[in-house]
């Protein structure tokens, strides 16, 4: 049984810049779908472990607010603690081809977590 799949475009009016040069968005496209065929795309965590993670992510951020004094301190305890998160994500996704995400809602609890520890 042979697939076949058909993309049409404009492949002068329609270039786009890339890691390998101008590439014609209409190859972008059947590049994508070829991928997807293939099974050759990132993975995560799941639903459920990421969400335990981004949840976890969550609670060490308030709780590195709260536990510190400094208002100082905090804030670059808890912006060493996301870049780990993100090296350690970034190699992940180099040698093991997983993409993690659950630090990213972390990220928006930095605000909050400052803001409370400023009205203490």
């Amino acid at each position: 049984m042979l697939r076949r799949i058909v993309v049409l475009g404009d492949a002068q009016q329609d270039p786009h810049d890339t890691v390998v040069g101008h590439v014609p968005g209409v190859v972008l496209q059947a590049n994508y779908i070829e991928s997807l065929l293939d099974e050759r795309y990132f993975k995560g965590l799941g639903f459920v472990s990421g969400t335990i993670a981004a949840l976890v992510c969550i609670g060490l951020i308030i709780t590195i607010f709260e536990k510190t004094a400094s208002v100082r301190v905090a804030l670059f305890r808890s912006g060493f603690f996301l870049l780990t998160l993100m090296f350690v994500s970034y190699i992940a996704l180099l040698h093991f081809g997983r993409l993690f995400t659950f630090w990213v809602p972390a990220v928006g609890a930095i605000i909050p977590a400052l803001l409370d520890k400023l009205r203490d």
